[in-house]
């Protein structure tokens, strides 16, 4: 089945936490959480998420991503916490190849809220919406080395680690990272999830 002929859910539930599509008029959340996390998302996250002023400047981004979403191009989540409906964490969906149904998955969590499991409740939840709803064959994360938090979540979620290219990027003080790749198949997925 062509991929815009997918029926999708726009929203995922977990016990703790709402994940769902961005909508308009979340550049209100969006805008005061990515300048709370610059420095956090620097050596991480992608130049365009880093480069928002203003909250004019969120929803748009914000925008861009529902239209991604409905072309079918990435799929980002917001995720809220249901108990105090604070946003928690993002989950970004990538589809790298809708022909051979292979799918990037990655996170990154606002830094008040590091440490209570939430992105590891997130990319679970994801993971069965990649492999159930988008029909995947594979998923793949591509994490920095010096992220341990973030490639544990991988670890955590039973990704195998498949490689590491040695310091491939550099970062903004001059010293360069390794890059880790793990991979985690839709049999494993059912092996481990089903």
């Amino acid at each position: 089945m062509h991929e815009l002929l997918l029926d999708i859910p726009l929203s995922l539930e977990t016990d703790r936490l709402h994940l769902r599509c961005y909508k308009p008029g979340d550049g209100e959340v969006y805008f005061p959480m990515i300048m709370k996390n610059k420095e956090h998302l620097s050596n991480a996250a992608n130049p365009r998420l880093l480069g928002i002023e203003s909250k004019e400047e969120a929803e748009i981004y914000l925008r861009e991503l529902i239209n991604d979403w409905n072309s079918r191009k990435r799929f980002v989540l917001g995720v809220w916490n249901k108990e105090n409906n604070k946003y928690v964490v993002e989950i970004w969906i990538e589809a790298n190849d809708w022909k051979n149904k292979i799918f990037e998955i990655g996170w990154f969590v606002n830094v008040e809220y590091q440490g209570k499991g939430y992105v590891t409740e997130a990319a679970k939840a994801s993971l069965k919406f990649i492999f159930e709803n988008l029909g995947a064959h594979k998923v793949i994360v591509t994490t920095g080395g010096n992220n341990p938090r973030s490639y544990s979540v991988a670890e955590r979620c039973r990704f195998v680690k498949e490689g590491c290219h040695r310091q491939q990027k550099k970062l903004e003080d001059g010293n360069y990272r390794d890059t880790l790749y793990y991979g985690l198949l839709r049999s494993e997925y059912k092996d481990i999830y089903e």
